[in-house]
């Protein structure tokens, strides 16, 4: 749709309004300057546009995630569930929270 009716349209547009430059058209309008210069940089979004919708039509393949969870995060979480409650830092032992290794173990988990 568009590179078959706006931008050929748009071309034409321009061309019969004297092809960008300033000058009267066929219809006597006087082009601005301002509006000259605005011209190359429609043209160029057009392209931009263009490309964009071109890259959402093709197939892109997203990879499988693995995710990676800590035990003690894990009985961290069963705990809260036999509890009935929602999963929060309390359910994880306080020592942990200041181990550097753990937390380190941590932050290496979500690097992957």
């Amino acid at each position: 749709m568009l590179c078959c009716g706006v931008k050929p349209w748009f071309d034409a547009f321009v061309g019969a309004r004297g092809g960008g430059k300033d000058r009267d058209g066929k219809m006597g309008i006087r082009v601005s300057p301002s509006l000259v210069s605005r011209i190359p940089m429609t043209k160029k979004k057009f392209a931009e546009l263009e490309l964009s919708l071109l890259h959402l039509q093709q197939d892109v393949e997203i990879p499988e995630t693995h995710l990676i969870i800590h035990p003690v995060i894990q009985r961290a979480v069963e705990q809260a569930q036999s509890s009935g409650v929602r999963p929060n830092i309390s359910h994880i032992p306080p020592k942990l929270l200041n181990d550097s290794s753990f937390l380190n173990t941590l932050h290496g988990h979500t690097d992957l």
